[in-house]
């Protein structure tokens, strides 16, 4: 059907988009934690004070 180099190419094309795919919502998903938890550490601060 195609050629073994043009699979291996569209393959490889795929991978790449999965990877920086992941590495976004792996970070949106760490940003967000990390919002989180500055907001709570205010609010124990203020509670403190």
């Amino acid at each position: 059907m195609f050629e073994p180099v043009f699979e291996l190419l569209i393959g490889i094309v795929i991978a790449v988009v999965f990877f920086f795919a992941g590495v976004f919502f792996s970070r949106k998903i760490a940003e967000k934690a990390l919002g989180s938890a500055e907001t709570q550490a205010k609010q124990i601060i203020e509670e403190a004070n």
